[in-house]
């Protein structure tokens, strides 16, 4: 019985010291391997400096202890706020903005470096809260609503110029909304009602003038049509019989019937015959 218990003892210590070393060689080939999932890259650190290597997707193997991998994000990113700024003329300028961008993938270690994980708190939030107030300032608070799409593609080139050399990419700039105050947007809504009432009130006198030169253009014609008319009859009395018989529908008048004066044509009479003379 003691032998068998020995034994017994003897194998559960084997089977422990067996247990302990499993686990310490699975606690070290975790802290050997580094997992960078698809859309990321990886900074090694030594000793917690960044040694420049750049880890791409998959497995990596580290000495443990002594190294380790800081994963970031090479996918496109969206980085939404909003900023306050004054135009040229001085009115106050909410307005929400979109900021899509991406890190260079070769340059992760410079970005972790110099602004380790949080660059988006570091570098992008501030830039744009910038770029947007110094654009803006150059615009007239009415040129911001006119030249929109001038005013977000300088803010845009003015970001991918400030941040391309800390490794950031702009891919684009999008601006959701422009706010006034409300006795800006009522004086914009004035003006335009005025504008409004300015252009009908110009198409108006447009429509009168064209109508007059029209009715001028009748009259002159009118009045060229009765002078020719005149000279044709002055030149030719008999035009008017012409006239006549031309409106002449083939019947004569009713007081003609009975006798008096016969209708108004008058036709040449034929030539009479001379009288003959017999001898007697």
């Amino acid at each position: 019985m003691a032998g068998s218990a020995s034994a017994v003892v003897g194998l559960v210590r084997a089977g422990s010291l067996l247990l302990v070393l499993a686990l310490a060689v699975g606690f070290a080939f975790a802290t050997s391997c580094a997992v960078v999932p698809a859309g990321y890259r990886g900074v090694q650190l030594q000793q917690s400096a960044v040694t420049g290597a750049v880890l791409g997707e998959g497995w990596h193997l580290q000495v443990p202890f002594l190294q380790r991998v800081e994963i970031l994000s090479v996918q496109t990113q969206a980085f939404h706020t909003r900023a306050t700024a004054a135009s040229r003329n001085l009115q106050a300028v909410d307005t929400e903005i979109t900021l899509t961008y991406r890190l260079d993938s070769k340059r992760v270690p410079d970005v972790y470096q110099n602004l380790s994980a949080a660059y988006e708190s570091r570098i992008v939030a501030p830039a744009i809260q910038e770029k947007v107030k110094g654009v803006m300032a150059e615009f007239e608070a009415e040129r911001l609503i006119t030249e929109r799409s001038r005013v977000r593609q300088e803010i845009e080139d003015s970001l991918r110029t400030f941040l391309q050399p800390y490794g950031i990419e702009v891919v684009s700039v999008q601006l959701t909304n422009f706010d006034f105050s409300k006795e800006f947007n009522d004086a914009i809504e004035k003006k335009q009602v005025a504008e409004q009432r300015a252009l009908t009130a110009k198409n108006d006198l447009d429509r009168i003038r064209i109508e007059a030169e029209q009715r001028v253009s009748q009259a002159k014609g009118e009045a060229e049509a009765i002078r020719i008319q005149g000279e044709a009859l002055q030149n030719n009395p008999r035009l008017v019989e012409l006239e006549a018989v031309k409106k002449w529908d083939g019947r004569l008048p009713a007081t003609n019937l009975g006798g008096g004066a016969m209708p108004f044509i008058t036709l040449p009479s034929a030539p009479q015959p001379a009288p003959t003379v017999t001898g007697r």
